[in-house]
């Protein structure tokens, strides 16, 4: 009875060491975000540790991309046992893609993959030490979704040049003609002791 309290009580605490083992270990990948600046679709790709950005391959289109890193501060010795995912946010901009750094021995490089649904032109560069930023053209009819209607009735402003009502017609004269005031600019150095 004595012994197989003990072994219960041994093959408990083993347990829990082993879940507490794989809780400590430190993440890689922070987060995946999805935006869009002008014409182009920005996807950046933040990690937990600081990096330095190495290579991808392919070079400019595909459906899986490889990124190469180095981790130049962190735990790296806690960093690249087990295989993370993030899936992209909910996006009209890009087709779906995850984001997964596979399981990989100890080293100096490491790699990260991203596998969209569909094939994808893109342009990759670092962004500063923690992201990788893939920039992604967006189409013709994307552009437009983004675009803004102008509702209907509503006209553009008036032209500066064309004054409308009496008192702009006599406000632009004096508006032309008018000198600036002169202004006495000081610099004042200052220094610390």
């Amino acid at each position: 009875m004595r012994a197989t309290l003990r072994s219960l009580v041994l093959a408990w605490l083993a347990g829990i060491l082993f879940l507490g083992a794989g809780a400590a270990e430190a993440q890689i990948l922070d987060t995946v975000e999805v935006t869009h600046d002008g014409t182009n679709a920005l996807v950046r790709i933040r990690f937990a540790a600081l990096i330095q950005y190495l290579r991808h391959a392919p070079a400019s289109s595909g459906e899986l991309v490889q990124v190469f890193f180095q981790i130049t501060a962190g735990e790296e010795g806690t960093i690249g046992t087990r295989e993370e995912q993030r899936r992209s946010p909910p996006s009209d901009l890009v087709p779906r893609f995850d984001v997964i750094y596979p399981p990989q021995p100890a080293g100096q490089q490491r790699r990260i993959e991203i596998r969209f649904a569909a094939p994808v032109n893109f342009r990759l560069r670092p962004e500063d030490n923690r992201t990788i930023l893939l920039t992604i053209p967006l189409s013709a009819a994307q552009i437009a979704r983004l675009t803004p209607a102008r509702p209907a009735g509503v006209a553009p402003p008036p032209s500066a040049a064309a004054p409308t009502t009496e008192l702009d017609r006599q406000a632009v004269p004096l508006i032309e003609y008018s000198e600036p005031p002169e202004r006495n600019i000081t610099r004042e150095i200052v220094t610390s002791e």
